[in-house]
């Protein structure tokens, strides 16, 4: 287990949701917002601040980012 992991709702081939309770605040998911927009790879980002959610889309052939295998 990674320690991204433990924030992980879902995920699939290209599209990952975590759930960070963090990102309720805005100071940090303009933060988290604004660094994961700049990972190569990674096609769009929405942060729901409500919710404490993060939904990822990318490249499916992003190594680190690829589901496992059940």
């Amino acid at each position: 287990m990674t320690f991204l992991d433990q924030y992980i709702v879902s995920r699939t081939k290209s599209r990952m949701r975590l759930r960070i309770p963090q990102l309720k605040s805005n100071e940090t998911a303009v933060k988290i917002f604004d660094e994961v927009r700049n990972v190569a790879g990674i096609e769009t980002a929405d942060i729901n601040e409500t919710t404490g959610s993060l939904l990822i889309r990318f490249v499916p052939e992003l190594p680190f980012l690829i589901p496992k295998q059940a």
